[in-house]
C-alpha cells in the first residue's frame, strides 16, 4: 500500500475544504465555497423518490493525487447512495437563456472512478439516494465518506428527512423524448435490432420517469410484428415507460392505407389487449397535414380506430372542430394554448356549437393559406362562422382604404337583428368596419352601424366589438369591409354573431376527452440548454402543471454530433461543443449504455415534485400550502416566454420551499388520521 507521510496527510487535510450543495447549483471549477458552506446537509424525500445533492471538493495549496469515495448506507433503511463525477460541456455560443458567461457548463454525469484534483481547483460529485417505498416516515441520518491521496479520510455528514407518502411507478404528467435509434447504432455499432443488443440501453432508460420510442418501427408486413412485439413489451414492462409509443410516425398513413398494414395493426392490437399497460400504448406522432387533407385524414383513421381500439392516436397540432375526433392525445404548440380549449378538449367537450342562423355559403375577399406563428392551419371563411371560439378567419392581406378586405355571408333563411358582435384573434383588430347587407342576395346597401370595441386587456382574455344598426334589419346577405386594422396587419375574425350566439345547448360531449400535451419544441422558457438557469431543467413539468397540461413531448434525448464519435469511450472532462448548448440531448453516449446529464436529474426532480402537489390534493392539504400565486412563473395567467433569467433564484428558493412545506404537511396529516 502507497504510504502518505504524516505531515503531507494533514497538509492535504488543512489545505483542502469540502463543502455541500444542492442539485439546482452549478459548480464550476473556479467556484468557492459560499459563506457558511460545511460538509453536511438535509435532504427532503418521500417514499420511492430519488434525491440528489452535490459534494464539492477544493484544494488551495497542493495537487491531490487521489480522490476517492466511500459510500456508506443510511441507518439501514436506506442503500448506499449512487454517485457521479460531474463533467462539462462546451458552450461557447450563449443560448437565448443563457444564465452566466461561463463557456464550459456542467452537464454530463459519468457514473464515479477516482480522480487527479489539481491545485485551485474545485470538483464535484453527484450524490443521489433512493428512498425505498417501504420506508418508513421520519429522520435518518448517515455519512459519506471521502479518501484523499490514499490515507487522508474526511465525511460529509447526511441528514433525510423521509415523508409519509409514495412517488408513484408512473408519473402524473407525461414527459417524452424522442431515441435516436440510428444515433445508437452509429455510436455503438449495433450490429442488429434484437432486444439482447437493445436491452442495455432500454435499461440505462428505465429510472427517468420518461416515455421514449423503441428502436423498431411499426413492421408494415404481419411477419415482422415478433421482434417489434419484444422490444414493446420489454419497455413496457422493466423500461417502466410512462407511454409506449408505437413507432408509427409517419408510417401511420401508409399503414392506415394497406391492407396487410391493417392486419399487422389488428395482430398488434391482440397481442396487447388485456395487458395492464395496454392503454399506455399510442401511435405517434402524425403530424397536422394540410387543411385539404383533413377529410383524407379523417376517412384514413376510422380504420384504424376500428382495427385497433385500444392504442392511443396522437396528433401534432391544433384541434379544428373538423379534426377535434381525430386523437386521444394532442400534441400542441405554446403559442396556441387557451385555457378554454383545453378544458373543453380534456372534458371530452366539442370546441364548437350549432349556428342559430343556418347559412348558405360563406365568402371572403381572401384567406391565409400559410400557416404562421400565431395561425397553425390555413385560414378558411367558414371559420369566422363556424361556432367555435377557437378558430379564426384572417385574411391574406393587410387591409387598406384603397385595397379592403371584405367578409360576406349568405344565409338559408333571412335573420332580423338590431345588432352584430365580432369576436377578433388579439393583436388582429379591424377599425370600424362598414357593413352591407341584402335581402335578396343580389342588390346590396350600405347600413349604418355604430361600432364598440372592447379590447383584450391581458392576455387569454376575448377581444370583440359591438355593432348597433340603426334599427332593427332583416337581410339574408350580409357583408363587412375592412380598410385598416389597429396594429396594421392582415384581419383576423374568431366568429361573428348575428343577434344572438350559439346555444351552449348544442355543444357536443365526445365519449373520455383527450389529453393534451405540450410540443416541447414551441417552448422558449424553461429551457433544457445546459447554459440556461439550473432550475429550468426542473420546471418544465411545472409548466405543464401551471397550464392544466397532461404531458410534454417530443424533447431530443440523444441527437449527438457526429464529431463526438471518437469520444465514446472517452470520458473527456469537457465534452466539445455539440453546435448548440446542449438542446439536442439530455444523454451522453458511452460503451455499452447512455449516460445522464444534470439536466436529466433535474426533470426527474420536477416530475417528482408534481407527486406532491398530486399527493396535497388527495390529502386536502393542497389548498393551504399551494397559493393562487404560487409558482406564478409557470401558470398561464402570469406566464411570459422571455422572462430574465436573473430573476429564477426566487422561483428556484420558492419551489424548494413549497415542496418541503407540502411534504410535510402532508406527512402531518397522515400521522393525524
Amino acid at each position: 500500500m502507497h504510504s502518505v507521510p504524516i505531515g503531507l496527510l494533514c497538509a492535504i487535510i488543512s489545505a483542502t475544504r469540502i463543502w455541500t450543495a444542492s442539485s439546482l447549483d452549478n459548480i464550476y471549477p473556479d467556484s468557492q465555497p459560499p459563506p457558511g458552506a460545511a460538509p453536511h446537509v438535509r435532504l427532503y424525500a418521500a417514499q420511492g423518490e430519488y434525491e440528489s445533492f452535490q459534494i464539492c471538493i477544493r484544494s488551495s495549496r497542493r495537487d491531490i493525487e487521489n480522490v476517492e469515495v466511500v459510500p456508506e448506507p443510511l441507518a439501514k433503511a436506506i442503500d448506499s447512495p449512487e454517485i457521479r463525477n460531474v463533467g462539462y460541456l462546451a458552450v461557447p455560443e450563449p443560448s437565448p437563456r443563457a444564465c452566466g458567461g461561463q463557456t464550459a457548463q456542467p452537464d454530463p454525469l459519468h457514473p464515479f472512478e477516482p480522480f487527479f484534483l489539481e491545485k485551485d481547483t474545485t470538483a464535484a460529485l453527484w450524490v443521489t439516494y433512493t428512498i425505498p417505498r417501504d420506508c418508513r416516515a421520519g429522520i435518518y441520518q448517515g455519512r459519506l465518506g471521502l479518501r484523499l491521496a490514499g490515507r487522508a479520510r474526511q465525511y460529509v455528514r447526511v441528514t433525510i428527512e423521509v415523508f409519509d407518502f409514495q412517488i408513484p411507478e408512473f408519473p402524473s404528467i407525461t414527459v417524452t423524448g424522442r431515441l435516436s435509434a440510428e444515433r445508437i447504432r452509429t455510436f455503438n455499432e449495433v450490429a442488429d435490432d434484437t432486444l439482447g443488443e437493445w436491452r442495455p440501453f432500454y435499461d440505462a432508460l428505465a429510472p427517468w420517469r420518461i416515455a421514449f420510442n423503441t428502436a423498431l418501427e411499426f413492421p408494415l408486413a404481419p411477419g415482422d410484428s415478433e421482434p417489434y412485439l419484444e422490444h414493446l413489451l420489454y419497455a413496457a414492462r422493466r423500461a417502466h415507460a410512462p407511454v409506449i409509443f408505437a413507432g408509427m410516425g409517419g408510417r401511420l398513413a401508409d399503414a392506415l392505407a394497406r391492407e396487410s398494414s391493417l392486419d399487422t395493426l389488428q395482430a398488434v392490437h391482440e397481442a396487447l389487449a388485456g395487458t395492464d399497460w395496454s392503454r399506455r400504448i399510442c401511435a405517434e406522432p402524425m403530424p397536422m397535414l394540410p387543411r385539404s387533407h383533413w377529410v383524407e385524414v379523417r376517412d384514413r383513421y376510422e380504420p384504424f380506430f376500428e382495427q385497433a381500439p385500444s392504442i392511443r392516436r396522437l396528433f401534432q397540432g391544433v384541434p379544428h372542430p373538423q379534426t377535434e375526433q381525430l386523437a386521444e392525445i394532442w400534441v400542441m404548440p405554446l403559442q396556441f394554448f387557451d385555457p378554454i380549449a383545453v378544458q373543453r378538449l380534456r372534458t371530452g367537450m366539442s370546441l364548437s356549437a350549432e349556428l342559430p342562423y343556418p347559412l348558405d355559403t360563406v365568402r371572403a375577399s381572401s384567406s391565409a393559406q400559410i400557416p404562421t406563428q400565431d395561425m397553425p392551419y390555413a385560414a378558411a371563411p367558414e371559420d369566422a362562422c363556424d361556432g367555435s371560439l377557437y378558430t379564426a378567419w384572417t385574411s391574406s392581406n393587410v387591409p387598406r382604404p384603397g385595397a379592403p378586405e371584405w367578409l360576406e355571408f349568405r344565409l338559408q333563411a333571412p335573420a332580423t337583428t338590431n345588432q352584430i358582435r365580432i369576436g377578433w384573434r388579439a393583436g388582429h383588430e379591424a377599425v370600424e368596419p362598414t357593413v352591407e347587407i341584402s335581402s335578396d342576395g343580389t342588390r346590396w346597401t350600405l347600413s349604418r352601424v355604430t361600432w364598440r370595441a372592447h379590447l383584450s386587456d391581458r392576455r387569454f382574455a376575448p377581444s370583440w366589438s359591438e355593432g348597433l344598426f340603426d334599427r332593427e334589419r332583416s337581410f339574408i346577405g350580409i357583408r363587412f369591409h375592412f380598410t385598416d386594422t389597429l396594429d396594421k396587419v392582415p384581419v383576423s375574425i374568431t366568429e361573428v354573431e348575428l343577434g344572438r350566439p350559439p346555444d351552449p345547448e348544442t355543444i357536443a360531449y365526445f365519449s373520455g376527452g383527450a389529453q393534451v400535451w405540450l410540443d416541447a419544441s414551441s417552448v422558449q422558457f424553461p429551457s433544457f440548454c445546459a447554459d440556461a438557469h439550473p432550475v429550468e431543467a426542473r420546471l418544465s413539468p411545472w409548466l405543464c402543471w401551471g397550464h392544466e397540461l397532461d404531458g410534454l413531448f417530443g424533447i431530443p434525448l440523444n441527437v449527438w454530433p457526429d464529431s463526438w464519435r471518437l469520444l465514446n469511450s472517452a470520458r473527456p472532462e469537457i465534452w466539445p461543443a455539440s453546435g448548440g448548448a446542449g438542446d439536442s440531448f439530455l444523454l451522453y453516449p458511452a460503451p455499452g449504455t447512455l449516460v445522464p446529464s444534470l439536466r436529466l436529474y433535474r426533470l426527474r426532480d420536477g416530475l417528482e415534485d408534481i407527486e406532491y402537489l398530486r399527493a396535497a390534493a388527495e390529502a386536502g392539504v393542497s389548498s393551504v400550502v399551494v397559493r393562487p400565486e404560487s409558482m406564478a412563473v409557470c401558470r398561464w395567467e402570469q406566464y411570459a416566454g422571455n422572462l430574465p433569467p436573473k430573476v429564477l433564484k426566487a422561483t428556484r428558493d420558492e419551489l424548494l420551499g413549497l415542496r418541503t412545506a407540502l411534504g410535510r404537511a402532508i406527512t402531518e396529516t397522515a400521522r393525524s388520521r
